[in-house]
């Protein structure tokens, strides 16, 4: 219950959420953001009878990390992201679903209380589904997935509005995840 990332709100932000750099210093102990686990959800991977194209491993969530810090944090929230992205695709279009490949763009971390971690991946994805008269080709636009993850929780927060500059967290994860 406590590792999924809930589904993320059709634009990404709600009336409720706030800027990270207001959002609390980096020096605060991590206090595991309250959640409703009710909402909590992710797609599942496929199961293992299915044949989903491309590689498999590619729909399977990473294990946690050993360490919040650095190029783990960073890999991890970027594998993640992408598992969630290859599964909601999936479970969206499964037998029509003929490719579906994730381009990472930029995965940048941001301050976080201790014992956790925010990091924010950009990337886009591109598929292609069998419709009645041929393939038909999807390309998403930027999505910028925005996560807090702690030894509980990693709920995630979306923003697929363009952001020039992503020295700045948008979509914060703890109020908007």
């Amino acid at each position: 219950m406590g590792g999924l990332a809930p589904e993320p709100q059709l634009n990404g932000k709600s009336p409720d959420c706030e800027d990270a750099s207001e959002a609390g210093s980096s020096n605060q102990a991590a206090e595991t953001p309250p959640y409703e686990c009710d909402a909590a959800t992710r797609p599942q991977s496929p199961d293992p009878e299915a044949d989903p194209t491309g590689d498999a491993e590619r729909y399977t969530y990473p294990a946690r990390p050993d360490s919040l810090s650095g190029e783990k944090i960073r890999s991890y929230v970027a594998q993640y992201e992408q598992a969630y992205r290859l599964n909601k695709t999936y479970s969206r279009r499964r037998t029509y679903l003929n490719r579906v490949d994730v381009s990472i763009q930029k995965t940048i971390i941001y301050d976080a209380p201790d014992g956790a971690a925010i990091v924010q991946v950009a990337y886009t994805y591109d598929a292609e589904i069998e419709g009645d008269d041929g393939p038909i080709k999807i390309y998403s636009p930027v999505i910028y997935a925005s996560y807090y993850v702690d030894d509980e929780v990693i709920p995630r927060a979306v923003d697929k509005e363009l952001q020039e500059n992503m020295s700045r967290l948008v979509v914060n994860p703890i109020t908007c995840g």
